[in-house]
């Protein structure tokens, strides 16, 4: 079975597709595996020693706080504001990340199952290449910025950067095997993922 990658622009809904498509994807003995580069960003930042100790040395004490985990609304300031910063954050956790990723889907490699591993910036860290299909979630400039700023909290200057800093949607669209589009119903969000997986089933059947 495939090793799927789930990409998209930032609050695009990359997580739901990704749910929503294992959940499809999930019949007969057929096993489904996901894998979250956020969430694996956020588990090493909270609980690696060594991620800890590199992000105090590049960006000082300030950015760990009194629990010793990063102060994370200050470390997003920090390299959005600062190319040069974000670059040397990426190089910390870029690699154990993709470490991660790599070796889970290896073990789908030739079996039965499915691996979906839902990764924001797949096209900018040229890793398209290990995925078997590649699925683009989109949702337009003006959603996700709605969407950073109601569910996150972000301030609209920071979300722009946020988003002026990935590849164009544009681009991720052209180079996607399969794209869904995530802003109109979510009636319509749901039946292009079922022909999305029935695309899936009978690909890779």
């Amino acid at each position: 079975m495939p090793v799927l990658g789930i990409s998209g622009g930032i609050a695009s809904g990359k997580s739901t597709v990704c749910r929503l498509l294992a959940e499809g994807l999930r019949y007969g003995k057929r096993l489904v595996e996901t894998f979250s580069a956020d969430e694996c960003g956020h588990n090493l930042l909270d609980n690696d020693p060594v991620v800890q100790a590199e992000l105090q040395t590049m960006f000082g004490t300030s950015v760990i706080s009194r629990n010793g985990r990063p102060d994370r609304v200050l470390l997003r300031q920090i390299v959005f504001d600062d190319p040069r910063a974000r670059k040397q954050l990426e190089e910390i956790l870029h690699p154990k990340i993709r470490e991660t990723w790599v070796k889970a889907a290896e073990r789908f490699r030739g079996t039965d199952n499915y691996f979906l591993a839902e990764i924001p910036l797949l096209y900018e860290t040229n890793s398209a290449f290990f995925f078997d299909c590649v699925v683009v979630v989109e949702a337009g400039a003006q959603v996700q910025l709605a969407r950073l700023s109601s569910k996150r909290g972000w301030s609209l200057e920071t979300a722009r950067r946020v988003i002026d800093s990935q590849l164009p949607s544009r681009e991720k669209m052209r180079q996607a095997d399969i794209l869904i589009f995530n802003h109109h119903t979510e009636k319509l969000l749901h039946d292009q993922i079922e022909l999305a997986a029935r695309a899936l089933q009978s690909r890779y059947a």
